[in-house]
């Protein structure tokens, strides 16, 4: 006799907190070698525009795509000048969003004077130069810093009568060098708030005038600068301004002992309202973030294992994946959430004869 167990319907629930949004651009950086398509390399010694010490290259060195992940690795070396190299990626030229979901799931470096960023420039300066038109810091971090991180705006008159605006350092329970974890920002056209695995720990309002009070004010109403669209950056920083008198301290000592010198990314991926979603887009089956969800089970119980079998090779999404587990109280903690793909409420069912 087939007995049915309906493992979920908790999408409907995840669809709640996506509801509407399309994927519309994406890498999973799948295979070997960068898209090129997608990204460029920045390739520079200047130092960011505060005071870094790296040389930026295009060398696999520094930058590469192996088994399904982009390394962004710093090193200690001379080059041009330098005592270290590092990479740093944009899409200025292939892409750019006016709001949006935008997720970057990755594993922090951890190192003395290592400052990671997930960011947005703006593609064109309409309110002038920096940061007139506006920077958007989805996140970054300091590699002495492991178990914080913090997203930022910066907005405000020209440099040098620039302001910023954020969350400041946040704490989380875990050490973001470890582990995978996503980064989100979605932006829209009243606030943006910033996410990490999917827990919003800042929240910006966007109705208001972002002048700074210093220097002439660029703005002729609220949300300005933040009503233009902005492209994608992923660099590794080396020391500068970020790590404040201690910008310049690190030794090429210190460096060569570097625990993680690199941030390796598994995916980037962006979502609009309402968008035409990119054509068969990847479907996410692995990186999992966890929705606990009790749900009454029949108490002709499968087996763990054969419960997820049953779940993945019935399942109506196969972009869904999910774990099990069983307790004495005749329930089941279904842990299911499809990592920010564009999720439509289903019904999952398995069944055993």
């Amino acid at each position: 006799m087939n007995r049915i167990i309906q493992l979920c319907f908790a999408l409907f629930f995840i669809s709640a907190a996506y509801a509407q949004y399309n994927l519309v651009w994406q890498d999973n950086f799948d295979g070997n070698s960068l898209d090129l398509s997608k990204w460029q390399y920045e390739v520079n010694c200047n130092g960011g525009g505060n005071n870094e010490l790296q040389c930026y290259t295009n060398r696999p060195d520094n930058v590469y795509v192996k088994d399904g992940f982009l390394h962004i690795r710093a090193k200690p070396e001379n080059y041009n000048n330098r005592g270290y190299t590092s990479g740093r990626l944009n899409t200025a030229n292939t892409a750019s969003w006016k709001y949006g979901r935008f997720v970057t799931r990755a594993k922090l470096p951890r190192g003395d004077y290592l400052w990671p960023a997930i960011w947005m420039m703006p593609k064109d300066s309409v309110y002038g130069g920096w940061a007139a038109s506006g920077e958007i810091d989805i996140m970054e971090t300091r590699g002495q810093t492991t178990r914080m991180v913090e997203g930022t705006v910066h907005h405000g008159s020209g440099w040098p009568n620039n302001v910023y605006t954020g969350s400041g350092p946040r704490s989380f329970p875990f050490d973001f060098s470890e582990d995978f974890h996503t980064f989100e920002l979605t932006w829209e056209r009243d606030q943006i708030q910033w996410a990490v695995d999917g827990q919003v720990y800042h929240t910006q309002n966007l109705v208001r005038n972002f002048y700074g009070g210093r220097g002439p004010n660029p703005y002729k109403d609220v949300r300005q600068p933040f009503d233009q669209r902005f492209f994608f950056i992923l660099n590794l920083a080396i020391g500068g301004g970020f790590f404040g008198a201690q910008a310049n301290a690190l030794t090429p000592a210190t460096a060569r002992n570097w625990p993680v010198p690199e941030m390796v990314v598994d995916y980037v991926r962006v979502y609009q309202l309402g968008a035409n979603p990119i054509p068969n887009p990847v479907p996410v089956l692995n990186h999992l973030k966890t929705f606990p969800l009790l749900l009454k089970y029949n108490p002709l119980l499968l087996t763990m294992e054969e419960t997820v079998e049953h779940a993945l090779e019935n399942a109506v999404d196969k972009a869904v994946a999910m774990t099990l587990k069983l307790d004495k109280s005749a329930t089941t903690q279904c842990n299911t959430i499809a990592q920010l793909i564009p999720p439509t409420t289903r019904t999952i069912f398995a069944e055993r004869d």
